[in-house]
């Protein structure tokens, strides 16, 4: 598509190679060279602004090349931490069984599903579970539908999207106690 500009002191129409696209409710032109303008040449291109789902900023030549240029999700913890040992069964004072995410993007909570968040036991048997959204969007929680089994693995998956579509992978596999805690 070839996009025309008009001159608006002297009202010559001259066309611009250039393309036109959008971005969500966005329409971006991309000139292939400066416009030549009153005055001289409008230079540098104009460049956009996103800001992050992690909170940072990026500036390009369109509004997708910043979004491209925006980092993926970073895991910033999970807990229990991949490797741990000895992990309560639990249902004491202060202790959770839940197992927490945390990143630093804020995510989309419709990739925060029971498709794409699992845990397994040793046995590869699915535990079932409840999910929940943290209040800043940037994690979340995953609590089984019962207690641990003293002195079993378990493998912890969580494959998520955050509002950019970038996608973030988290494993953590775990031991349960030797000696189950009675609730």
């Amino acid at each position: 598509m070839n996009p025309f500009f008009r001159r608006a002191r002297t009202g010559v129409t001259q066309a611009v190679i250039g393309t036109v696209g959008t971005v969500g409710t966005v329409a971006t032109i991309t000139f292939a060279s400066a416009l030549a303008g009153c005055g001289g040449a409008i230079s540098p291109p104009p460049a956009y602004s996103v800001a992050c789902p992690n909170g940072s900023t990026q500036t390009a030549a369109t509004v997708a090349m910043a979004d491209a240029a925006c980092p993926a999700p970073q895991l910033v913890s999970v807990s229990p931490a991949n490797g741990a040992v000895g992990v309560i069964n639990n249902r004491q004072a202060g202790a959770s069984d839940s197992i927490a995410v945390v990143t630093d993007s804020l995510l989309n909570s419709a990739t925060v599903t029971s498709a794409d968040v699992t845990l397994k036991t040793g046995n590869n048997l699915t535990v079932n579970g409840t999910l929940s959204m943290s209040a800043d969007g940037k994690g979340f929680a995953f609590a089984p539908a019962s207690l641990y089994a003293c002195n079993q693995q378990y493998a912890f998956v969580a494959t998520v999207q955050d509002l950019l579509g970038k996608s973030l992978t988290v494993h953590s596999t775990f031991t349960t106690a030797s000696v189950c805690d009675v609730p």
